[in-house]
């Protein structure tokens, strides 16, 4: 709280995660659609290249994920709208865990909806955390 906000800055800090978490559901959505259209048009993949870019955005979305884990300033918890964030990346960590399954077995096994398919499962996983922060913003 200061002189000029006397709830402080709380409610920017929901209204910014409930941004986020919508912003999320549509991604999960087009990643959904996109998904079913992959596989009713078949679409080739190069397997190699997507385990090449999925392994470096990884690694890119573990640092991201440590850093927002550890900016609770020592509180020993993160605010709803760095939780959010978190949710964000942690969904982006996840998809690149299942690219470079899947450009691993394309690769090996050229079978292409496996990719389609591990999207589908891992919008999934990532709309049960958004629906619980969709519920808490609210």
């Amino acid at each position: 709280p200061s002189e000029t906000h006397t709830y402080g800055l709380a409610r920017i800090e929901v209204i910014t995660a409930l941004v986020n978490a919508l912003f999320m559901l549509i991604v999960i959505f087009w990643i959904i659609y996109e998904a079913i259209i992959r596989i009713k048009q078949h679409t080739v993949v190069d397997g190699g290249s997507v385990f090449i870019v999925a392994t470096i955005g990884l690694f890119i979305n573990i640092l991201v994920a440590y850093m927002l884990s550890k900016s609770d300033h020592g509180h020993g918890h993160a605010n709803l709208n760095t939780r959010a964030a978190l949710v964000h990346v942690i969904g982006d960590l996840l998809g690149s865990v299942a690219a470079i399954l899947a450009g691993a077995i394309i690769y090996v096994t050229g079978w292409m909806p496996i990719d389609p398919i591990l999207s589908v499962v891992i919008c999934g996983i990532v709309l049960t955390s958004v629906y619980r922060l969709l519920r808490e913003s609210f």
